[in-house]
């Protein structure tokens, strides 16, 4: 492989690395208007501090 071919695929798998990256770093919702599917809220139990009941 003569350099100026090492060069072009070295910047082919740069440019593929990049755009994965990117593709991975925005989730992708199917339809931005619908609020996103969140569960109920965990129950994290009595505020700290509180006295246990008797």
């Amino acid at each position: 492989m003569t350099y100026w071919g090492l060069l072009v695929a070295c910047l082919g798998l740069l440019y593929v690395a990049l755009l994965t990256a990117s593709l991975a770093a925005e989730p992708v919702r199917p339809d931005r208007s619908e609020p996103a599917d969140v569960g109920p809220p965990a129950d994290l139990g009595p505020p700290a501090g509180a006295d246990a009941p008797e």
